[in-house]
């Protein structure tokens, strides 16, 4: 499967699209030094994939943030709960989106967007091959992190 961006200029090629299934090099540092027992480290800010990671090493935070917790988005704070244990107190939202044409989807059979990074490779793969064959050789997608490209 190939991404290209807006203006078609860069593409980039993977055999397969998916998240990190392994900690990061942050992640494995910060989790060294909790297993070290550091006096001197109580709070840290951590990425929104860390708290299953990190469980071993934090205390449960629910009692400490109790009257906070209605004004937290749910899904935030559910992310950050392991095993009933307020992991981490959410402090912005950190979301991905995915922006599709509903127009494509249905052109192509599917019913509604990928629920999985799996049918999101099959459906993205089918389309763009699909409209290109059709002679649009530019078609493709723009994935990844960040603003556009003069947005």
């Amino acid at each position: 499967m190939s991404f290209s961006n807006s203006q078609g200029r860069q593409e980039f090629k993977s055999g397969s699209f998916r998240p990190r299934r392994r900690p990061s090099n942050g992640c494995l540092l910060l989790r060294k030094l909790l297993g070290t027992a550091a006096p001197s480290l109580d709070v840290y800010s951590i990425d929104v994939i860390w708290p299953r990671i990190l469980n071993e090493y934090s205390i449960d935070l629910n009692p400490y943030f109790t009257n906070e917790m209605a004004a937290v988005f749910p899904a935030l704070v559910a992310n950050d709960t392991v095993d009933g244990k307020l992991m981490a107190m959410p402090y912005r939202a950190d979301l991905g989106l995915l922006f599709y044409r509903t127009d494509l989807l249905q052109q192509y059979g599917y019913r509604g967007p990928p629920r999985t990074w799996d049918e999101l490779e099959t459906m993205a793969s089918r389309i763009q091959e699909g409209e290109r064959a059709k002679g649009n050789k530019s078609f493709g997608a723009l994935c990844g992190r960040g603003p556009l490209p003069n947005a």
